[in-house]
């Protein structure tokens, strides 16, 4: 079995009274305010700012073994103030990293999805920062490629503990 069909597997099964939903941050550090979308059509709005809706894609990374596990991320009818703002990043040295978020709401609290309450709030779950490497401009929107983490090489723990951290520590 392949991711996509694991993850397909998993939206099958996932409850019917649970709404999902997938958004992005498109973060800077030359960008006033990091731009935020989430894949419907509708805007949420939670705890870290509202999310504006635009439909994008994932095309998952291969997992096989030498290959770098780059994804890519499709961003179509991207508002064109965004597109703009995205433009403006593209090529600097700084790193563009995109967080990937899935929001998820209880149809119990609202059963009739046509109502939007104002703000449409949410639960965050499952953060996932993405480094990208390129981004370029499509006809349609913006189509970035982006890395996961590196996470080979890295101590765990972050830190050692040492008898000066916790003077009561006896080593073995």
């Amino acid at each position: 079995m392949d991711l996509e069909d694991a993850i397909k597997e998993a939206y099958e099964f996932a409850p019917a009274d649970i709404i999902y939903f997938d958004t992005l941050e498109i973060m800077h550090n030359d960008l006033d305010e990091s731009i935020k979308v989430v894949r419907s059509y509708r805007g949420i709005t939670t705890e870290d700012g509202t999310f504006i809706p635009v439909m994008f894609d994932f095309a998952l990374p291969k997992t096989e073994g030498g290959v770098r596990g780059e994804m890519v991320v499709t961003l179509n009818g991207i508002p064109l103030s965004a597109r703009a703002s995205i433009r403006s990043i593209t090529g600097k040295v700084d790193p563009v990293t995109v967080m990937y978020r899935q929001y998820i709401k209880n149809t119990t609290d609202y059963p009739d999805p046509t109502i939007d309450p104002d703000p449409w709030t949410a639960d965050a779950s499952l953060p996932v920062a993405l480094s990208v490497t390129q981004i370029k401009e499509t006809r349609m929107g913006i189509e970035a490629r982006a890395c996961f983490p590196d996470l080979v090489g890295l101590y765990f723990p972050r830190r050692l503990m040492t008898t000066t951290d916790f003077p009561g520590l006896r080593t073995i």
